[in-house]
């Protein structure tokens, strides 16, 4: 409980507040470490066939099974008592280095969008399409227009225009309804300059949204 503690306050580090937001911030450099810890946890996962996949996110849903839950907890290897990481937890990982840098090179390249000039891009398997990873414990949200987001978007990210918020019918998708304050998950919004994404990010802590960070820096 007193490690558990002690990443909590080191975890407030990471959050930057500027005066009179609602939301918290995320570095860039935070968020890089997040996105490989995630990758380094769902190797083994995104390793295996389509079909291997379709076979493990059944047994996810059978949640009645103490086998399954045990397998889910510890990631196929290691103590039942050790449980994976919340993403709080990996906001703060310490440890970059050049080997990080080259494993966020690894996660981040080969998608496409920012190589429109290279011709065409070896399309996704619909499995892996959906989320950067599986059970991704952080939805990505673009809040740009659809046409940027189409020019250039981070692997992973949805694209959600800060114009949806505006809908009086259904402003959210059923992803960000799962996303939505849900334990151990957390929404991350962000844009070209932070204009956009700050008035996304207050619009939704307003409503509610408490799980919300936006990307800075």
């Amino acid at each position: 409980m007193t490690k558990y503690t002690e990443k909590l306050e080191e975890i407030k580090k990471n959050y930057r507040y500027k005066k009179d937001e609602l939301f918290k911030r995320l570095k860039v450099t935070t968020f890089a470490q997040l996105i490989i810890q995630v990758a380094s946890l769902s190797d083994q996962t995104l390793e295996v066939t389509a079909e291997e996949i379709q076979r493990l996110e059944d047994n996810d849903s059978a949640a009645s099974d103490p086998d399954a839950e045990t397998t889910a907890r510890t990631n196929g290897k290691g103590n039942p008592g050790e449980q994976s990481p919340s993403p709080e937890q990996f906001i703060n990982n310490a440890g970059a280095g050049d080997s990080s840098r080259s494993t966020l090179q690894s996660v981040i390249s080969g998608v496409g969008e920012l190589d429109l000039d290279k011709g065409p891009v070896k399309k996704a398997e619909p499995h892996t399409k959906d989320k950067p990873y599986p059970d991704c414990p952080f939805l990505l949200l673009d809040v740009r227009d659809r046409d940027s987001y189409q020019q250039c978007h981070i692997v992973g990210a949805y694209s959600y225009p800060i114009a949806t918020l505006s809908r009086t019918m259904n402003p959210y998708s059923n992803d960000i309804l799962e996303y939505k304050n849900a334990h151990g998950k957390i929404i991350i919004l962000y844009d070209d300059d932070e204009r956009l994404a700050s008035q996304a990010a207050t619009t939704m802590c307003e409503r509610g949204f408490e799980n919300l960070f936006m990307l800075s820096g």
